[in-house]
């Protein structure tokens, strides 16, 4: 890719063990492509479109997506840490983490509906009046991850542990939880399971 001046649109590319460190995109659309150990360190996107895209063993540290649309993105068995997700586009979100470690991140206000969390390790980030209905979190291991507010109803967190939900600030109509996540919802609720 090139900065701010160079082509806008690229599609098909194919990027293997690059750093890019402290740089900033605008405007650019990004689609078909594929990125694998790859680090993006404090890198700027700034209204940028990415379109069926795969990060693949990659890390995504301090990076901004101001504005970005995000359609059919893929992040495998990456690391994403103190990521904004807020601060993606509202308009087209469409993306799926699996096998990733994310860490220091924050979902505030998005339209998280459908969505496909699998395999993750989660830690220290918080989710905030987030849709929620009927998304796939499978598998995930949680760590102090904070839900406020959320609507959660028909989502589909079996096989998750550690997780910890306030049921009186957010909607858990018909949600499936594991047994272990099932019993910290009820601890919330002040109440003692005993054998």
């Amino acid at each position: 890719m090139y900065k701010e001046g160079g082509d806008k649109l690229y599609i098909g590319i194919e990027i293997f063990d690059k750093e890019i460190k402290k740089e900033t995109y605008i405007e650019k659309n990004i689609i078909q492509s594929y990125f694998e150990n790859c680090k993006f360190i404090e890198v700027n996107f700034i209204d940028c479109i990415f379109e069926d895209i795969i990060f693949e063993n990659s890390t995504i540290n301090l990076t901004k997506f101001n504005g970005c649309k995000f359609d059919n993105v893929k992040f495998k068995n990456c690391e994403i840490i103190g990521v904004n997700f807020s601060e993606l586009s509202k308009f087209i979100l469409d993306f799926s983490l699996e096998g990733t470690l994310v860490k220091y991140c924050t979902f505030i206000k998005l339209d998280l509906k459908k969505l496909k969390f699998i395999r993750n390790i989660i830690e220290e980030t918080s989710f905030e009046e987030c849709n929620m209905k009927e998304i796939i979190m499978e598998n995930n291991k949680f760590k102090e991850v904070y839900f406020k507010n959320c609507d959660m109803r028909k989502g589909n967190f079996k096989s998750c542990s550690n997780l910890q939900v306030n049921p009186l600030n957010n909607n858990l109509k018909n949600a499936i939880f594991s047994l272990d996540s099932g019993i910290l919802i009820l601890k919330e609720l002040g109440i003692k399971i005993e054998n």
